[in-house]
C-alpha cells in the first residue's frame, strides 16, 4: 500500500481509496454550512432540534432546512418566541 498525503490537515492514509473517501467527507461536511439560517419566529412548539422545516417565497433561499438549535422563550411584550439555527439539507446524500 502507498502512503497519501491529503490537503485535509496534512494526515497520512494508508490506501489511495480512503483518503478519497476522507476528501469526500471532509467536502461534504464543508457543503453543510453552505445554506445557514437564524430566524426568530411567533412561538410554536412545532419545531425542536432536528426536526425539518421548509423555507418558501424567499428565492435562493427556498428549501429543506434542519434545525441545530431550537430556543423557546417570552419576549419583553409578553409574547411566545422560537428562535432557530438551522442549516439547509444536503441533496443526493
Amino acid at each position: 500500500m502507498s502512503r497519501v498525503v491529503d490537503d485535509f490537515n496534512d494526515i497520512r492514509w494508508d490506501a489511495r481509496g480512503t483518503a478519497q473517501q476522507k476528501a469526500r467527507t471532509a467536502l461534504r461536511e464543508q457543503n453543510k454550512r453552505e445554506w445557514v439560517c437564524d430566524l426568530a419566529l411567533v412561538g410554536t412548539i412545532e419545531i425542536a432540534a432536528g426536526s425539518t422545516f421548509i423555507i418558501e417565497s424567499f428565492g435562493v433561499f427556498d428549501g429543506k432546512y434542519i434545525a441545530e438549535k431550537v430556543e423557546h422563550r417570552l419576549s419583553g411584550d409578553g409574547g411566545y418566541i422560537t428562535a432557530v439555527k438551522g442549516r439547509r439539507t444536503l441533496e443526493g446524500y
